[in-house]
């Protein structure tokens, strides 16, 4: 049999402050109001920085499933795609997971093997900077996000980023993978004892990179040259086990004994620049 189910979603804001916007602004001024910082002065614009950096966020997932097999075979197989938008922009996430499983018995059911892999994939962007919904609360609602000439408008004021150049002007992705494999062989020589084998076998990658231009803010304002940074790791695990199972009842007495042998190594590295 073969089943398909997904859905999609939809995500926004159920909540937000009651932030001044361009008009309040201007009203307290004529009012009589004086500030300094970002809000010294109106700049002729009318900007909601809160929209800037956020939308609705579109999400959907979806899963296929397939199961067959006969008397003494069973076989199971799922794969399922989800990609998901948050309610701020660059908060995108992709994951693909799969699964795979076979389960195969003879001898009367005496030997049971079964196989199983599962691996998973999951890719997001840069990571969404929590600083950017401080700096689009704090804006100055008459400030323009770009000059006459197309460039950000920054300004010489204590943690005041633009937060549209900070999104739009940072790059990079995040990815990690996880592989795991799993083999087992069961054998019942008789119905009291039980003697198993499994070996597993699981690894694990993790990819981030990420670099600013040099139209945002760490060189605008910083007066750095751009900025790049690159990570990566990687995980090996391998695990044995042997095992020897017993159980009887003798009357009214369930006696019971067993017995194993483990074994398992990994290996991790990482590296950075």
């Amino acid at each position: 049999t073969i089943e398909y189910n997904g859905y999609m979603s939809v995500s926004t804001r159920a909540k937000e402050a009651d932030f001044m916007t361009a008009d309040d602004l201007r009203r307290v001024m004529k009012e009589g109001w004086v500030f300094s910082g970002a809000n010294d002065k109106d700049y002729g614009d009318n900007v909601n920085w809160v929209d800037e950096v956020s939308r609705t966020g579109i999400s959907h997932n979806h899963n296929l499933t397939f199961r067959g097999g006969g008397k003494t075979t069973s076989l199971i197989g799922n794969l399922n795609y989800s990609n998901r938008q948050g309610t701020f922009k660059n908060s995108d996430s992709e994951n693909i997971r799969g699964r795979l499983e076979i389960t195969h018995r003879m001898f009367n059911d005496k030997l049971t093997t079964n196989l199983a892999i599962i691996a998973n994939e999951r890719t997001t962007g840069p990571g969404f900077n929590s600083s950017v919904y401080r700096y689009a609360c704090i804006q100055n609602p008459t400030q323009p996000i770009y000059d006459e000439n197309g460039k950000y408008v920054e300004r010489d004021v204590y943690f005041y980023d633009n937060p549209v150049s900070l999104l739009n002007e940072t790059q990079g992705m995040t990815r990690s993978r996880n592989v795991r494999f799993t083999g087992s062989v069961t054998y019942k020589p008789t119905s009291d004892l039980t003697l198993k084998a499994m070996y597993t076998r699981k690894g694990q990658s993790y990819l981030n990179g990420y670099y600013y231009t040099k139209q945002h803010p760490n060189t605008t304002e910083g007066g750095n040259n751009g900025y790049a940074s690159r990570y990566t790791s990687d995980y090996i695990n391998n695990l044995v086990e042997l095992t020897a199972d017993w159980h009887k009842m003798i009357g009214k007495h369930n006696l019971g004994a067993i017995i194993g042998y483990n074994y398992e190594d990994e290996m991790s590295e990482n590296f950075s620049v």
